[in-house]
């Protein structure tokens, strides 16, 4: 008998297994991952995916923690030493209560400005005060270029394992005193720019950027060599961290797709064009890497598609918080 009740309530679970523990919402009510910024009316919007509906939810989302930068990595010695190592050894010049500038006494064309809170910086180097910075031809290829780029980001120590292991972008650039015109290849080019895309949370969940045209972590580089190849490098960075996670209950495809009809959108692609019409061609899940310290990563609504501008069709893109409202603040 014993045996049999082990087979039964084996057969049992197999057939009616027990649901699913509800969402914790271990984080309380969380920061909206994204601005809203969105104008357009709910009557341009017309929906042309398979089956005419937005991707259905997982029953719950998974939210990861942003931990916060404490003890000494939260500190303006830690900022001085990460400056003297990329060879900017200035006094430290306080901006605000968190950013400092730093300059090189060798070249003060170089400039850093570091925020000793979330150890996001800016390097500038004025080329409009050293226009032969910009001389020169590329003698290289794209392999080359992007290995200079991640030993710059190293210099820094900024090459986090998610940039290193994730993908990089290539463009090239013609830059005139402040204007910078995308051009073709490295033959028409005096500066590249290197962008670093982090690498995925896995092979099911995407992690992609605010701005789709632009990552947060780029690097400028010149036709030059040494110490002076390096043009701009932008890094806005914020980890997380998978082993403090949470859950939260989704909305609904509907519900998404009246928010993006309402306004309740950040509009990643096409913010400022007039449109006539929208079409969502496509609808999907994914983190987005944030440009402020949110404390915790979260997933979004991503609609895909095209707007019509004078007969003209132009990309369109645009994200809707995942998590159900009411968990939002």
């Amino acid at each position: 008998l014993w045996v049999l009740w082990i087979v039964f309530s084996f057969t049992y679970k197999l057939i009616f297994p027990p649901p699913p523990p509800p969402a914790d919402v271990a984080f309380g009510k969380l920061r909206q991952p994204v601005t809203f910024n969105s104008s357009f009316s709910a009557s341009l919007y017309t929906l042309d995916t398979p089956g005419n509906a937005v991707v259905s939810p997982p029953r719950v989302l998974i939210v990861y923690e942003i931990p916060k930068i404490e003890g000494e990595f939260a500190s303006l010695d830690n900022a001085k030493k990460i400056a003297r190592s990329a060879g900017l050894d200035s006094d430290p010049q306080q901006l605000s209560d968190n950013e400092w500038r730093w300059t090189s006494k060798k070249n003060p064309n170089k400039s850093l400005k570091f925020n000793i809170v979330t150890n996001n910086f800016v390097y500038t180097y004025d080329w409009n005060a050293d226009t032969k910075i910009l001389e020169g031809v590329f003698k290289t290829n794209d392999e080359a270029v992007i290995a200079k780029a991640k030993n710059q980001l190293g210099s820094y120590k900024s090459l986090k394992s998610d940039l290193k292991n994730g993908t990089t972008r290539i463009s090239y650039w013609k830059v005139v005193g402040n204007d910078r015109n995308k051009v073709g290849s490295f033959s028409e080019a005096n500066a590249v720019m290197v962008e670093f895309f982090r690498k995925d949370i896995d092979e099911k969940n995407q992690l992609i950027e605010l701005k789709p045209d632009r990552a947060q972590v780029n690097v400028w580089l010149s036709p030059g060599s040494g110490e002076n190849q390096l043009l701009e490098l932008n890094y806005t960075y914020f980890s997380y961290s998978k082993d403090k996670a949470a859950t939260y209950p989704p909305k609904s495809g509907a519900q998404a797709l009246e928010d993006l009809k309402s306004g309740k959108a950040y509009i990643a692609k096409g913010a400022t064009e007039a449109f006539e019409a929208i079409t969502i061609t496509k609808t999907y899940f994914a983190y987005v890497n944030p440009n402020t310290d949110q404390r915790t990563l979260q997933q979004v609504y991503v609609f895909e598609g095209n707007g019509v501008v004078k007969g003209e069709k132009k990309d369109f893109v645009a994200y809707v918080p995942a998590i159900s409202s009411e968990y939002q603040r």
